[in-house]
């Protein structure tokens, strides 16, 4: 692991401020996440379209392009099931600057807990959306 760490920081991340973002699920959810690997991507996309979305709202940056290096984990430190999501995500967007003809890094603002509160909102939303749209979701966890 450390390994991977030092290979990301020195090859794969620009040098800009990273944010991790973790992701559990209820119970019920890990099953369905285990049992449906595709979901998981679809999931994945959902939660860091949120992201995404802040940041472009937060910046003022519509078309504003960020990035991320996810991992799956499927398991806990009991090796009970446990799938949840570790994120690296750019704290931030590249907006093309015209001026200097070239994206630029714009830092995303520090989300506060009404910020974080209002994300998972959302996220909640995007998961149950993507059961619903499954036939996974027979009653709201």
């Amino acid at each position: 692991m450390n390994q991977l760490a030092a290979n990301l920081v020195d090859h794969v991340l620009p040098q800009v401020p990273v944010r991790q973002w973790v992701l559990t699920l209820p119970m019920r959810l890990r099953f369905l996440l285990a049992w449906y690997p595709r979901l998981r991507s679809r999931v994945l996309s959902a939660v860091l379209g949120v992201v995404r979305s802040w940041h472009r709202e937060a910046l003022g940056a519509p078309g504003g392009e960020g990035g991320s290096v996810t991992v799956w984990q499927l398991a806990g430190s009991a090796l009970n099931l446990n799938p949840h999501i570790h994120a690296l995500v750019l704290d931030g967007l590249y907006v093309w600057d015209p001026v200097q003809e070239r994206p630029v890094f714009r830092c995303a603002p520090r989300p506060g807990r009404r910020v974080m509160a209002a994300l998972v909102r959302r996220m909640r939303l995007a998961v149950l959306g993507l059961l619903e749209e499954e036939g996974l979701l027979d009653e709201q966890p």
